[in-house]
C-alpha cells in the first residue's frame, strides 16, 4: 500500500500501489497495514475530505474543448449535445480472506425481493422486466435490431449519426483500409485472451461488415467500430473496437505502468469486475493515417444493467446506492489494500459524513460547471448537436 496526492485538496491518502514491473511485491503483516492506514489520518484527516475549493482556473468549456483535440472531429458536437441532457463499505472486505473478497460478487435477486412489498406491483414489474431484459442482452438480440437483410445479404443498418457502414463515411479506397485495420485488430487483440477465449473466437469468422457507432457520452467522437462475425453460417457475434486513449487523471498522477492505453483499460476491468466480457482484449494497430492507435476489444451487448434513477423512489434509490457502494467497494478491496483502508475510515461516521458533505458541495460545483458548458454552446464557443440519443 502506498498513499496518493488527492488533487481535491493535495492530502495524501491511502491508495493501491502502482505496480512496476521491476517492483517486488510488499508483503507487511495485517497489523503493520493497518498502522499504515491509522498513520495517513495525520496527513489527510477525515474531516477534511468534505472539504472541495474549486481552482481558479477551472474552465469546463476549456476542457473540453482540449479534449476535442483528437477524437473525431465531426462527432464531437453530438458528444457535447449528450452532455448538455442532464447535469448530473470498503470495512467488511477488510475482515475477509484474499481469495473470498476476489471471489465476492453483487447479488441483484436480493436487493430486488428487498424493493417488492414496498413498490407498487406496476413499478415492481417495469423493474423485473429490465432485469430479464438485460440477461437477454446479447449479439442475437442485436442481430435483429442493428443488421437487416438485402438482396439476401445481411448488412448492418445506417442510422446517422449513431450507426453509419463504413462505406457511407469514406471513400472505396478508405472503407477497404479501415476493414484491414479492424481485421488486424481482431487478429492481434486474439493473442491477449485465455487459451481456451481465443479457441472460442477463432470459430468465428469476420463478415464485411463494419460500422461506426456512437457510443455513451464520454466515448463520443473517439473511433469505435462494430464488427460482424459468424459461426456455423448462422450464430451471430457482435464485437466492438473502441479507441483507448490516455487517462484523464494521467496529467495529474502521472503515467501509469502500461505503454499500451487498450491494455491499461482492459487490466483496470479484469481488476475490478467480478465478471468481465470474455472476450475483452487489447491491442495496438496502424491506421489508414499509418497513425498507431490504441484499442480495446469487447462484446457489443453483454447483459448490460443499469435502473433509470431519476424515476426512483427513496426505497428503491436507497437498495440502488447500496448496490453501487458494495461494487465500489470491492473493487477498491482488489485494487487497493483493504486492510489499510479500512484502518485509515475507522469504525465511525466521520468519513461518511465528510465525503456527504463533500458531495453536496460538488454537486453544487457540477451544476455551475454545466451552466458554464451550456453558456459556451450558446455562446457558440462550443459545438453541440441538439437531441443527441445515447448510444449502447
Amino acid at each position: 500500500m502506498t498513499v496518493t496526492t488527492d488533487s481535491r485538496r493535495g492530502a495524501r491518502v491511502p491508495g493501491p500501489r502502482r505496480a512496476r514491473a521491476e517492483e517486488k511485491t510488499e508483503h507487511l503483516s495485517r497489523a503493520d497495514r493497518a498502522a499504515r492506514g491509522k498513520d495517513a489520518r495525520t496527513a489527510a484527516p477525515l474531516e477534511s475530505q468534505a472539504g472541495f475549493t474549486p481552482g481558479r482556473s477551472r474552465d469546463p468549456a476549456g476542457l473540453l474543448a482540449g479534449q476535442a483535440e483528437s477524437p473525431v472531429p465531426e462527432l464531437v458536437p453530438v458528444r457535447h449535445g449528450r452532455m448538455l441532457v442532464s447535469a448530473f463499505t470498503l470495512r467488511a472486505f477488510a475482515e475477509q480472506s484474499l481469495l473470498a473478497v476476489w471471489y465476492a460478487h453483487v447479488d441483484v435477486e436480493q436487493p430486488m425481493s428487498e424493493v417488492k412489498s414496498e413498490l407498487k406491483a406496476k413499478r415492481f414489474k417495469a423493474a423485473e422486466k429490465m432485469l430479464t431484459k438485460a440477461h437477454t442482452s446479447d449479439s442475437t438480440k442485436a442481430l435483429g435490431k442493428l443488421t437487416t437483410v438485402d438482396g439476401g445479404q445481411r448488412r448492418i443498418i445506417s442510422d446517422p449519426p449513431v450507426i453509419v457502414p463504413i462505406e457511407e463515411v469514406f471513400s472505396d479506397v478508405q472503407a477497404v483500409a479501415i476493414n484491414d485495420q479492424i481485421r488486424a485488430v481482431l487478429n492481434s487483440c486474439r493473442r491477449t485472451l485465455q487459451s481456451d477465449r481465443r479457441h472460442l473466437l477463432e470459430q468465428f469468422t469476420l463478415l464485411q461488415q463494419v460500422a461506426r457507432k456512437v457510443v455513451g457520452v464520454g466515448s463520443v467522437g473517439t473511433r469505435a467500430w462494430i464488427v460482424l462475425m459468424e459461426a456455423d453460417g448462422a450464430e451471430p457475434l457482435f464485437l466492438q473496437a473502441k479507441e483507448a486513449q490516455p487517462s484523464v487523471l494521467a496529467e495529474y498522477c502521472g503515467g501509469g505502468q502500461y505503454a499500451n492505453e487498450g491494455e491499461r483499460v482492459v487490466a483496470g476491468q479484469h481488476l475490478m469486475q467480478a465478471q468481465s466480457d470474455i472476450f475483452l482484449g487489447w491491442t495496438r494497430v496502424p491506421g489508414p493515417d499509418k497513425i498507431d492507435r490504441d484499442f480495446y476489444v469487447r462484446q457489443l451487448k453483454d447483459w448490460k444493467f443499469s435502473f433509470p434513477v431519476e424515476m426512483m423512489i427513496h426505497s428503491g434509490m436507497t437498495v440502488y446506492a447500496r448496490l453501487c457502494g458494495q461494487t465500489l467497494a470491492r473493487a477498491h478491496a482488489r485494487s487497493g489494500d483493504r486492510i489499510a483502508l479500512a484502518a485509515y475510515l475507522g469504525g465511525s461516521t466521520r468519513f461518511d459524513e465528510a465525503i456527504a458533505d463533500f458531495a453536496g458541495t460538488y454537486a453544487d460545483q457540477n451544476e455551475r460547471d454545466y451552466a458554464s458548458f451550456r453558456a459556451a454552446v450558446k455562446d457558440g464557443a462550443v459545438e453541440a448537436s441538439p437531441g443527441s440519443r445515447t448510444g449502447e
